[in-house]
This record gives structure tokens, sequence and C-alpha cells, in this order.
């Protein structure tokens, strides 16, 4: 049975999506209106534990190491840059 009419073709596109929308809305239904759930959803809590920090840590020698380490002296005032960049020069 060959299509030849434009209109009958319309027509099976029509009834096309007619029945894939009729699925949706019924899997949609099946899913979530008819089926029994065996449990709720109930919003759980996630307790967060503060990490315990080790104070001894700073008294060892590991620690001791980062003393060999200087401060950076600050950049003198001609080093730090225009007071406004954006003013032309």
């Amino acid at each position: 049975m060959a299509l030849t009419n434009k209109e009958d073709q319309e027509k099976r596109s029509v009834i096309i999506a007619v029945v894939a929308i009729s699925l949706i809305i019924f899997l949609f239904l099946w899913r979530f209106v008819f089926s029994q759930n065996e449990y709720e959803y109930m919003p759980t809590a996630k307790i967060m534990v503060v990490p315990k920090i080790d104070f001894d840590y700073l008294s060892s020698e590991e620690f001791k190491y980062f003393e060999e380490y200087k401060q950076i002296d600050p950049l003198e005032e001609d080093l730090m840059g225009r007071d406004n960049p954006f003013f032309s020069y």
C-alpha cells in the first residue's frame, strides 16, 4: 500500500506523533504515578567532621627546616610602579 497522496503522508505523520506522545505520557505515568515506591525520598544531612590538627608538627625537625628560608624584603619605592596605571605618560 503505497502512499501517493500528500494528505495521506500528513495523516500518517500525525498518527505517529500522537502515538509517540501517548507512549511518553504512559511511561511517565507508569514510572512516577502508578508505581509504588519502596522507600520515601528523605533528605539526609551530611555531617562534616573537623580534621584533627597535629600541633606537635610545629615543634618537629621537619618544621624547623623552614627556618632556613628568609623573608623577602618589600620592593623599594622606585620599583613599585605608577600610582595610576591608566594615566598616560
